[in-house]
Formats: C-alpha cells, structure tokens, sequence
C-alpha cells in the first residue's frame, strides 16, 4: 500500500541522505 504522503517521506529519507540532491527537490 503506498500512499502519497509514505512515498513523500521515503523521498524526504532519500534527500537527507544526499544533500546535493535536496537543493534540486526545493522546489516541489
């Protein structure tokens, strides 16, 4: 069961994880 908010929190986990990638995603 995925959820969009489960989705958006495993993409949050994934960012922290790489800061470079964090700067692109600001903008969502």
């Amino acid at each position: 069961m995925t959820t969009v908010g489960h989705i958006r929190n495993e993409l949050l986990a994934t960012f922290r994880k790489n800061p470079k990638i964090d700067y692109s995603v600001q903008t969502l």
